[in-house]
């Protein structure tokens, strides 16, 4: 149930940061719904660790892909929550960041 909410903390923070500079959205599937059901059931400490940890990734993160941050008007980067299904078939990849004018798909894994 934390790897879940962890998952979420650094989605929703990702989300975050990079809307304030560019065009994002978060994916509304079945595993950005049960990570935010595991989020919800954190206590507010849990929480704001989780959140100073996602942050610091997410920086990091900055720092390695900065074509991230780029505003391109006529591009919207997805981020997106991958099923658990997808690690039992050898993907352990968390969270997929596409961007069609980047013209690849960069993956994070909370492991």
């Amino acid at each position: 149930m934390h790897r879940r909410a962890y998952e979420y903390a650094c989605a929703t923070q990702l989300y975050k940061k990079i809307s304030v500079r560019r065009n994002v959205d978060l994916v509304n599937n079945s595993s950005l719904v049960a990570c935010e059901k595991a989020w919800r059931s954190l206590d507010t400490s849990l929480r704001e660790r989780f959140i100073i940890s996602a942050n610091a990734a997410i920086d990091a993160l900055f720092d390695m892909e900065p074509l991230i941050l780029e505003n391109e008007v006529s591009d919207t980067l997805q981020i997106m929550l991958q099923s658990d299904t997808k690690g039992e078939e050898g993907d352990v990849r968390d969270r997929v960041i596409n961007s069609k004018l980047i013209m690849r798909k960069l993956v994070v894994s909370s492991t």
